[in-house]
């Protein structure tokens, strides 16, 4: 996932972000979420979900699943890789409340990965 240069401006100007009780509250919103999914399979979270599991909670379209393939082939994934990164999608539509995961849900959970194994990050 790219991201952009933040001017410096905006670097040095004070600007407040979410205040740590709405995220509170938006983690608690997505947990419920997920207790109500997962009633009466003994599962708790998404991180639990085996691969069996995400094949039911995580369904994806076809515009999606041509959309996953085209992540897996670039970022050269693993099975487990794939899976891991459709778990936090999941997370990430929970987090947002919505009960379908979307294509932004996937890029933006890839996203991470490719962020973490950037070589340049170590360099920092």
């Amino acid at each position: 996932m790219e991201v952009p240069r933040i001017d410096a401006e905006k670097l040095t100007r004070p600007e407040k972000g979410e205040k740590s009780g709405a995220v509170r509250e938006r983690v608690q919103a997505a947990q419920e979420i997920q207790k109500r999914r997962f009633r009466g399979t003994g599962i708790a979270l998404n991180a639990e979900m085996s691969v069996r599991d995400l094949e039911q909670f995580c369904r994806l379209s076809s515009a999606q699943e041509a959309l996953a393939r085209e992540i897996i082939q670039k970022l050269e994934l693993s099975a487990r890789a794939y899976h891991r990164g459709l778990r936090v999608a999941r997370t990430i539509a929970d987090l947002e409340g919505v009960e379908e995961i979307g294509e932004e849900h996937l890029m933006e959970a890839f996203g991470y990965r490719v962020f973490l194994q950037d070589p340049r990050r170590q360099e920092e």
